[in-house]
């Protein structure tokens, strides 16, 4: 019932608000890139790959990806001029954006343009004594313009301890504030520890529109998204397992309830999504071959089916009392990790 409820709130989601979508407009072009040597710009708008129209960026995505390092001809809208270029795909590695493993994948060197937004502000934190606000659009950062949510990141992660300016447009109009970032240690998904810049705030990418889905194929991708996220939530329990992943990644009740609020600051979509992956996390967790859980007694079943008898009394009873030991060990260690995170973001309060 879990992966129901998952499959429920997302073909909602889906058939309601649909998926966030930004047009085909060229950010950052990094130099040396296909994109660079094409001539491509920041600014430009692809509408076209090859004859085929585009609409949005991840049309453009999978063009490239299909390509397999075949020229593509892009038709290029900047301004009021229209014009055709063409640009050779190369491969690189890539990182996966949530777990980092590196991965070949073709490139034009160029990415969307995704205006940072400034979703939440910590109360106490720098950001709100410099003034910031929520929904406050971050158009550079000490004078350097920022193209994407994650170049705003990067740029305050660098700044560690600095005080420097950030140029917001608010209601239409543009400022700039003066903000000096926390220096603090973060533990990496290995473990290592780094010092880096915090101000307090949530970034977020501003979305334009919501592309979404006809009723009827809202259900089947309602449960394609639940597969996804299952398996994505398989990944990331086997890296934490096989230590890949540091174990403090772990969160407990103050975490769930913290990114609920942040969630529901963002609206009930965000809300609800965020609901459906605890919903994904949940159905997995009680899958465990764990005793206590659902997946323990299916354990205990296959052992019976072997054994062509039931396990003892005796040896049920001692393998329910290590299940229930495991749990609470499990509960408590998730709770001194969500403790340890409040310590350490105490100077935003």
């Amino acid at each position: 019932m879990n992966f129901v409820l998952a499959a429920v709130i997302f073909t909602i989601v889906l058939a309601t608000v649909g998926r966030p979508v930004w047009p085909a407009m060229v950010g950052r072009v990094a130099e040396g890139s296909p994109a660079a040597a094409a001539g491509l710009r920041t600014d430009d708008v692809v509408t076209r790959v090859d004859g085929r129209a585009v609409s949005y960026w991840e049309d453009l995505d999978r063009a490239v990806a299909a390509s397999n390092g075949r020229p593509l001809a892009l038709t290029v809208q900047r301004g009021s001029v229209e014009q055709t270029v063409t640009v050779t795909p190369r491969r690189t590695t890539v990182r996966d954006p949530i777990f980092r493993d590196p991965k070949e994948a073709w490139e034009l060197g160029a990415g969307p343009r995704l205006t940072p937004q400034i979703g939440s502000v910590n109360a106490g934190s720098p950001a709100e004594k410099a003034g910031l606000r929520a929904g406050d659009l971050v158009m550079a950062i000490a004078g350097q313009q920022v193209l994407t949510p994650d170049e705003l990141m990067q740029a305050i992660q660098k700044r560690g301890g600095k005080t420097f300016d950030i140029t917001v447009e608010r209601d239409g109009r543009s400022q700039t504030v003066s903000v000096t970032a926390v220096a603090i240690k973060e533990r990496g998904p290995t473990g290592q520890e780094t010092e880096i810049g915090r101000i307090g705030v949530g970034i977020v990418t501003k979305v334009v529109r919501y592309e979404a889905y006809d009723p009827l194929l809202a259900v089947p991708y309602g449960w394609v998204k639940t597969w996804e996220m299952t398996a994505l939530t398989a990944k990331g329990l086997w890296k934490v397992v096989s230590r890949q992943i540091d174990s403090s990644n772990i969160g407990g009740p103050i975490q769930i309830a913290a990114e609920a609020g942040r969630q529901a600051k963002e609206g009930v979509a965000s809300l609800a999504l965020f609901t459906a992956i605890i919903s994904v996390n949940l159905a997995l967790l009680n899958l465990l071959p764990v005793p206590m859980l659902d997946g323990g007694h299916l354990f205990f079943f296959v052992i019976e089916g072997v054994l062509g008898r039931p396990l003892s009394l005796k040896k049920r009873e001692a393998a329910q009392q290590l299940g229930f030991v495991l749990l609470m060990l499990l509960m408590v260690y998730a709770l001194y990790n969500d403790l340890v995170r409040i310590d350490a973001f105490r100077i935003f309060r």
